[in-house]
């Protein structure tokens, strides 16, 4: 049986959040905070894609997952799935930069 590639997104998303606080405790909450200039720090162009910045965030887009990428997962391989998450979230908040800070 193939592993769902939605269900694997909502498993990385939630323990993202539940990193969080902890890393936020111990001084490393910026792992998951994009912001202006990018080139400072490049890496959380992707790991800002499965923070979450409050419960209601995350079970709001935690449902829009369940809805689309069930969807989208029929259509499509799990590396093409994952692939193409990224790199829309990814370019999403790229494009959100210059209203960041």
């Amino acid at each position: 049986m193939a592993r769902s590639p939605t269900v694997d997104t909502l498993g990385l998303v939630i323990i993202v959040f539940l990193l969080q606080p902890p890393l936020s405790f111990l001084g490393l909450g910026g792992l998951f905070v994009l912001a202006p200039p990018l080139g400072n720090a490049p890496l959380t162009i992707f790991t800002s894609i499965y923070a979450h910045a409050s419960l209601g965030h995350l079970v709001a887009n935690s449902v829009v997952l369940l809805v689309a990428g069930l969807a989208v997962e029929r259509r499509t391989t799990w590396f093409r799935f994952h692939l193409y998450s990224v790199a829309v979230g990814a370019l999403a908040g790229i494009a959100q930069w210059p209203s960041v800070g």
